[in-house]
């Protein structure tokens, strides 16, 4: 039988993602929603953290140095 359950790891990396999606981004979305774009230095600062959290440009393919945590989330939902 398939194991579809995350590991502690992965089960980790979905929380730190959340967390950071909660309080770093969420209360800016109505900046983007009206604005249809972020301030630069909000892009920035945002773009800094996910990198620092190893979280940034995870959705793209690993061919291109992206990695599997859509697919992680996915799952865990």
């Amino acid at each position: 039988m398939l194991d579809f359950n995350l590991s502690d790891e992965q089960q980790m990396l979905v929380e730190m993602t959340r967390s950071f999606v909660k309080k770093d981004m969420i209360p800016h979305e109505e900046i983007l929603e009206t604005k249809d774009i972020l301030p630069s230095d909000l892009a920035a600062s945002l773009k800094k953290k996910s990198i620092e959290l190893g979280i940034y440009a995870c959705n793209l393919p690993e061919e291109v140095g992206g990695w599997w945590f859509r697919r992680c989330v996915r799952n865990a939902d």
